[in-house]
């Protein structure tokens, strides 16, 4: 009988009649399957911690199907972990692990903290542990890392455009993409493409625009953000309020003679004029 070699098993170190182990006979035929177990999936809570450039995710685990006694503390299972949305986009942390079995070093380096391996699967990845274990954790992943990481695996270089990164810049100032919520009217677009990061405006220029833009664009439906509906005014006053404008005076130098813009927020007493350093 010829045996089939797989996974590493080897016919000829079993001889001919196969291996007895307690409780166990294993006869090898032509192709040899193991038996996958699975549990039934089940909820459990989690903790995030969160800080400046990782996130730590730690689960724990519910009652587990398998004995916890000291000798079986050498045995390995493989927690399964669902992810079927991203964590925090804004933020460029992710849990998506794309299927690719070739990324699983790439998963292993970035998320593990003490584990023994991680596996990518379907909808998810599994984290192999001690059946002993109790808790698990691990880190997010940083979105742009895990796209350049997949294009990678098909020989294309992919990093994050200028656009891209003012686009993301964008999103996090605004709190999420929830907070863009004001960009969809017309006013204010056209507000932003006028006037440049040194142009100043009142803000009755500002509000006007924004409304008298927004009567002539496409009709929206009532638009809130934090709990309040979007007018022109409060609408200028959230974006000055998340910095996409700042607000200040304009003065006029006593020594040049010509005009300056300086923020509130260094204003004093004495100021010093931009153009030709005097007080």
């Amino acid at each position: 009988m010829v045996c089939e070699e797989r996974s590493g098993i080897y016919a000829k170190d079993f001889g001919k009649k196969g291996a007895n182990f307690p409780a166990t006979i294993a006869h090898f035929l032509p192709t040899v399957d193991f038996p996958l177990m699975r549990c039934k999936p089940r909820s459990a809570p989690a903790s995030i911690t969160d800080d400046r450039s990782r996130t730590v995710v730690s689960v724990q685990l519910p009652e587990k199907p398998t004995a916890q006694d000291v000798e079986y503390s050498r045995q390995k299972f493989v927690i399964g972990i669902g992810t079927t949305s991203s964590l925090r986009p804004e933020a460029d942390r992710t849990l998506a692990t794309p299927n690719v079995p070739e990324l699983n070093e790439f998963y292993r380096r970035e998320m593990l903290l003490g584990s023994d391996d991680i596996r990518v699967q379907q909808d998810g990845f599994g984290i192999i542990e001690a059946v002993s274990t109790s808790s698990v954790s691990f880190f997010t992943l940083h979105t742009s890392q895990v796209i350049s990481e997949f294009f990678k695996f098909f020989g294309i270089s992919a990093e994050p455009s200028i656009a891209g990164r003012i686009a993301k810049r964008v999103i996090q100032q605004m709190g999420g993409f929830q907070g863009c919520r004001p960009f969809k009217f017309p006013g204010v677009r056209e507000l932003i493409e006028k006037y440049g990061p040194l142009q100043s405006f009142t803000r009755g220029a500002a509000t006007g625009m924004i409304a008298q833009v927004s009567k002539s664009g496409p009709t929206l439906p009532p638009l809130y953000v934090e709990g309040g509906l979007l007018t022109p005014t409060s609408t200028f006053d959230y974006l000055l309020n998340k910095r996409v404008f700042r607000a200040g005076l304009e003065l006029l130098c006593p020594n040049c003679n010509l005009e300056f813009w300086l923020a509130l927020e260094p204003l004093a007493h004495e100021v010093t004029c931009d153009l030709c350093g005097e007080k």
